[in-house]
This record gives C-alpha cells, sequence and structure tokens, in this order.
C-alpha cells in the first residue's frame, strides 16, 4: 500500500485513503478478488486510526468497489469490462437532411460518431478529477439514504434551487428559487427558451463565431439565425445595438462571459447596455453562462440578467463545464417568461431525476465546492496557458491565437495557404482530432480557424496529441 506523503488537500483523511485505494483498484493495481491487508495493517500503513479505516472500507463497499465477507475478509470485487474490438460509443446515424450543412458537420463531430474519439472536440471530463469524483461520493450517499419522497415539483428539487439562488447571489443577482428551472442540461434549457418565445419563421441574432449547437438548434426549430459579428470586446457594438434596434428579430442569443469559442467576456457596461436595449424594445435576451464559472479574472462576474429591470433576460446554465456532461443537469431563470416556460419543461419532462438534483444540492452546499472550483479555474487557465506557449513557440508568428479570459478552448487562425480540411483529415487519423472553424457559422466564414478544447490531464494524452497536431500543423507551414 502506498502511504500519503505530503497530501495538503481538504479532503478528511478517509476519503484521501479511499481515493487511493480507488486508483489502485481501478487503474489495475489490485485486481478483481484481490485481497486487502487486515484493517490493522492498513491502519498501519497509512499512519491512521482503525476507525478511519473503517470509513476508508465503508466508502469503497458503497461504492462497488470492495466486498467484505466473514472469515475471507475484504476482497476487490471492480471487474472492469473491457470493449469489444467492434464498440463505438454512439450508433451512428445520419444527421436530418433538413439541417445546415454546417449544423450537420458539428452534429457528426461531435454528437453522433465521434465524441469519445478526438481529443480536442468536446470537453469529455475524467472520472478522476477532483469535483466529478466529490459529486460523485454525494451521488453515492444519496443512493444509500433512505428516501421518503413522493413526486417532485417539475420546476426541480427544491434545496437544489435554493442553493443556485445563494451562487447567483454572489453574483449580484437576487433571485427566489421559484424562479428556477431545473432542465436536463444547458442545451435542454436553450430549447425551452427558444421554444417559449418564438415561433417557425422568426429571426433570431447570435454573434458568430458562435457555439454550433445554437445553429443546429435554430435550424431545428426552423427559426433564421440573423449572425452579428465577434470583436476581441465582444459583439460588435454598433452591429448589436443596430440589429436590436431594426425591429426585425424576436430574440437574442449571446454568451457575454468567457465567450465559446472565443474566450471574450464583455464589459459590465456592455452587459448593462444590452439589458437596457431589452427592456426597452420588450426583446428577449437568451444568455447562455455556461462557461461563467471558468472565468479567470473574476470568480463571480455580473452577468447580463443582473442588470435586467423589467423580466426580458433569460439565463441558461448547467453543471457539465466543472463536474461533466454525462451528468445532464441544468437550469433556467426564465425572467417574465416564469409561467409559460415552467409550463413547456412540466408539458416535456413531468419530473426531473431526483437522486441527481439531490447530489449536486448536497454538493454545492458543502464545504469544499468553492475551494475545488477555485483549483479547477487555475488548473484549466494553467492547461490553456501551456497549450498556447507551445503552439506560439513552435509554429510562431505564423498563427493567431486569441487570449481567453476563462473557459477550455483555444481559437486559432492559420495562415490563408493552410488546407485546413487536409489539417483535419490528418489530424483524425492520429486522434488528435479538433472542429474547424466553418461549423461556427451558417455564412461561408472561418475556414481557416479551429478550435482546440484542451483539459487538465492526469497523463500525458493531451499533451501527446498536442504535439502530434502542432507537428502536422507546422509541417504544412513549412511547406506552404
Amino acid at each position: 500500500m502506498n502511504q500519503l506523503a505530503g497530501n495538503t488537500t481538504e479532503q478528511p483523511q478517509y476519503l484521501q485513503i479511499a481515493g487511493n485505494i480507488e486508483q489502485q483498484i481501478r487503474n489495475g493495481a489490485l485486481a478483481h478478488g484481490t485481497r486487502l491487508a487486515p484493517v490493522r495493517q492498513l491502519a498501519s500503513d497509512y499512519h491512521v486510526s482503525i476507525n478511519t479505516i473503517r470509513s476508508v472500507l465503508d466508502t469503497l463497499e458503497q461504492q462497488g468497489l470492495i466486498s467484505r465477507q466473514p472469515r475471507q475478509g475484504v476482497r476487490v470485487c471492480f471487474q472492469p469490462q473491457a470493449a469489444p474490438a467492434s464498440y463505438q460509443p454512439f450508433e451512428p446515424f445520419k444527421a436530418a437532411p433538413g439541417l445546415a450543412v454546417q449544423a450537420q458537420k458539428w452534429l457528426d463531430a461531435s454528437i453522433l460518431n465521434g465524441q469519445a474519439n478526438g481529443q480536442f472536440i468536446n470537453m469529455v471530463l475524467s472520472p478522476e478529477l477532483e469535483m466529478f469524483r466529490s459529486f460523485q461520493r454525494h451521488y453515492h450517499k444519496v443512493l444509500l439514504q433512505p428516501s421518503r419522497r413522493g413526486m417532485e415539483s417539475s420546476a426541480g428539487y427544491l434545496p437544489l434551487r435554493e442553493a443556485l439562488c445563494r451562487l447567483y447571489s454572489r453574483r449580484d443577482v437576487s433571485l427566489d428559487s421559484t424562479r428556477i428551472q431545473i432542465t436536463s442540461g444547458c442545451q435542454h434549457a436553450m430549447e425551452h427558451a427558444l421554444r417559449v418565445v418564438c415561433r417557425p419563421g422568426d429571426n433570431v441574432a447570435v454573434p458568430t463565431p458562435a457555439f454550433p449547437g445554437y445553429l443546429a438548434l435554430l435550424g431545428q426549430l426552423r427559426l433564421n439565425a440573423v449572425e452579428v459579428p465577434m470583436t476581441p470586446a465582444g459583439p460588435d457594438y454598433a452591429s448589436l445595438k443596430a440589429v436590436m434596434h431594426s425591429g426585425d428579430i424576436a430574440a437574442l442569443i449571446i454568451n457575454p462571459i468567457c465567450h465559446n469559442p472565443t474566450g471574450v467576456t464583455i464589459s459590465d457596461d456592455y452587459k448593462r447596455d444590452i439589458a437596457n436595449w431589452a427592456n426597452a424594445l420588450k426583446i428577449p435576451v437568451i444568455e447562455d453562462d455556461i462557461c461563467a464559472s471558468l472565468n479567470f479574472s473574476e470568480a463571480s462576474p455580473k452577468p447580463v440578467i443582473g442588470y435586467d429591470t423589467d423580466g426580458w433576460c433569460m439565463l441558461v446554465s448547467s453543471i457539465s463545464k466543472i463536474v461533466g456532461d454525462s451528468e445532464r443537469l441544468g437550469w433556467c431563470l426564465p425572467g417574465r417568461f416564469r409561467d409559460a416556460y415552467m409550463t413547456q419543461v412540466a408539458i416535456s419532462q413531468i419530473s426531473g431525476p431526483y437522486f441527481r438534483q439531490k447530489a449536486l444540492a448536497n454538493y454545492l452546499n458543502g464545504s469544499r465546492f468553492n475551494s475545488q472550483l477555485r483549483n479547477w479555474r487555475a488548473q484549466m487557465k494553467a492547461c490553456l496557458d501551456e497549450a498556447s506557449a507551445l503552439l506560439k513557440s513552435e509554429l510562431g508568428p505564423h498563427i493567431e491565437i486569441t487570449s481567453p479570459s476563462g473557459g477550455y478552448a483555444l481559437w486559432i487562425r492559420l495562415p490563408d495557404y493552410v488546407d485546413v480540411t487536409e489539417v483535419r483529415r490528418q489530424a483524425k487519423e492520429q486522434d488528435c482530432d479538433f472542429l474547424p472553424g466553418e461549423v461556427f457559422s451558417l455564412a461561408p466564414r472561418f475556414k481557416q480557424y479551429i478550435r482546440l478544447v484542451l483539459i487538465p490531464s492526469g497523463d500525458t494524452q493531451y499533451q501527446q496529441a498536442l504535439a502530434r497536431l502542432t507537428a502536422i500543423i507546422k509541417l504544412m507551414l513549412n511547406s506552404g
């Protein structure tokens, strides 16, 4: 057994030890059927009390990693299942032909066929990451607790909505729990927002480059995207103001904090102006707040909705960038559209996932969430800074890279003479795929851009993949 030398984490000691043993089990160092050392021996190895070891074993047993049998001791019962050679994590199918070509390309690369393949396409968080593991422990505890519950409100688990109220109060947003709707992720929240405020054929303003999921959703709902150009300060001010005052749009989608893919965060004055335009012109603004928790310079940036005085601004978000997108928990602050929004969601899902919502509420209310989030932001910043420095040192002045204020991606422009399609073809072959810039607009724009999603990893897979991609681009730069 390994000792925990010099561990300064804020976790209780029994969870540190449980995590250490869990890692040995999952990586195969402690194989299925292996008998663990007796309790007294474990206590001696880890320099802790017998009661601490008993808590360790209780935790591992709750996670289904060990079993305890009379006269047989404690044995590892976890057995990883090897995937068959033909394993595909998603059933491949063709995107609906009614979608725009760019939306079809995004759907194919990110969702239908390749979510687990490309290294730089999606933010797929490792189950070994600290925040995921903490959430997972809360989830296991919730599952094991006696539950006396009737049907939850379709708006979501009340303690979770109250926890979210407290989080937003730190960002100078005042609301009560009755004005929050829990959803199945941010995209789900966005879809319902658009369904409530728009009708087929309506125009929706979207700053571009834009998250391709917006564009796919607009196409699926038969809404028209009115694209507004992005600048280093956010959506072009004059262009957005003109579009808002044109009388031709039914809503605005905006991602004002750590914009995907550029990483831009707009100023507080600009946020205030957007809220004022929305209220004066009675145009709904749907604010995507999903990356705000990853803002590097300010822990609690104020959202656009914080400047809203008449309820014309809505906010959607989720936990996917801090816990993982597999949990599918999001929310919406629907403003003046509360009744219509909550009715829409109630009809579509009736009730939400009680245990996940309770686990998230417990995690948000716990003592470790804030410190772990600070650590996660610091890790993300270091990861992006390191990748950016590598790309600049290897590729020099030939490329342009944004300096994101937060988030998880780099937006990179390659020279005109570089064939991005060929770069991607080679990258896919070498398992370092990325999203091409062309999918971030419905017009023929951003053809020389690429977006790289970068996530701190406990191993060298990202560094190796980034080195392979850098070598591909470098070769094409030199041959151009």
